[in-house]
């Protein structure tokens, strides 16, 4: 019975989750996390994300990103910054050994994609983008619709 049994919505919530407790392990591996992953990797992407930006990429609250904001302070590959157009807005900015840090990461995160996308033939690769994106976008619209 789909109600009860694999239905679509219970498996892309466990796969999702499987595949980011895997790939934050892989970072665990070499002194990273997905969290710091994801921090380096989009404030390096030209974009100059506030908190409230960052939190919302990691689906994570407050307390929880100033944790995670602390330590990579701390580890100098961070920097807050108040924004010059609205104080109240912090910026985060990757500092030179951040970049350096991504550059190491980034290799870290290029073979687990290739571990990831040896599951499938390209075709099914293609394929399963796809229909994530469209089921995506569906969510992303009734959201936007509720606002």
């Amino acid at each position: 019975d789909v109600i009860d049994g694999d239905n679509i919505g219970r498996l892309l919530g466990l796969t999702g989750k499987v595949v980011r407790e895997w790939f934050n392990e892989v970072m665990n591996r070499h002194g990273a996390s997905l969290h710091t992953w994801i921090i380096l990797h989009h404030g390096l992407s030209g974009e100059s994300l506030s908190q409230r930006d960052v939190a919302g990429l990691l689906g994570i609250g407050g307390p929880s990103l100033v944790r995670h904001l602390d330590r990579l302070e701390k580890e100098g590959l961070v920097e807050r910054r108040r924004d010059e157009r609205d104080r109240r807005v912090v910026r985060i900015a990757v500092t030179p050994a951040g970049k350096e840090r991504f550059r190491e990461l980034r290799e870290v995160a290029r073979r687990s994609h290739a571990e990831f996308d040896s599951i499938l033939s390209p075709e099914e690769q293609v394929q399963l983008s796809g229909l994530l994106r469209r089921v995506r976008q569906h969510f992303l619209a009734l959201d936007e619709g509720a606002s």
